[in-house]
């Protein structure tokens, strides 16, 4: 099955443990529950999905360790190698009506009480909270890249509709 846009990557194999075919993950969802909901992800092998069936998954020290169905041996792992893992984005559970992921938030328009700030580029997570990577575009009040944190005293309004994100942010900043 070939990689297409309607997938997003939810971990990245970093490394192998022990003999029996467990894997290192670096999650890219929010905690160890949201990755256990998703139950099969896929192995992105240049480009090619292959199929993966959770089994277990939880903290072994500093790292995140997975067992999955398909993978038996150290030596099944190894073979797979340091790859992303990829889900469907039909997969992801439906979020309550004031949470989004980020890829939802790519793109839209970001305001503030002076005018358009830019557009979403990216997102980054610091620990302490999420921050939009703002850039500017045609219309923008500026020509200024803005790093704003996603927290609720910052962020009014997010309209998926209106591809519109409002925010109380100085455009000094």
């Amino acid at each position: 099955m070939p990689l297409s846009e309607d997938y997003l990557v939810v971990a990245k194999i970093v490394g192998f443990y022990g003999l029996r075919g467990q894997v290192k993950l670096k999650l890219f969802t929010e905690n160890l529950d949201s990755f256990k909901r998703l139950g099969k992800v896929y192995a992105d092998v240049d480009g090619t999905l292959k199929p993966l069936t959770l089994k277990k998954i939880g903290p072994q020290g500093q790292s995140t360790v997975a067992s999955f169905d398909e993978l038996h041996d150290r030596t099944a792992a190894e073979t797979l190698g340091k790859v992303t893992l990829v889900t469907h984005q039909n997969s992801l559970p439906e979020l309550p009506s004031d949470e989004f992921y980020w890829k939802d938030l790519l793109g839209l328009a970001v305001k503030n009480d002076v005018g358009l700030l830019g557009v979403v580029d990216s997102l980054m997570e610091t620990g302490a909270n999420d921050v939009l990577v703002v850039k500017p575009t045609g219309g923008s009040v500026d020509d200024k890249e803005r790093l704003i944190p996603y927290l609720e005293h910052v962020v009014k309004a997010v309209s998926l509709e209106k591809r519109l994100i409002i925010v109380d942010w100085d455009a000094e900043f």
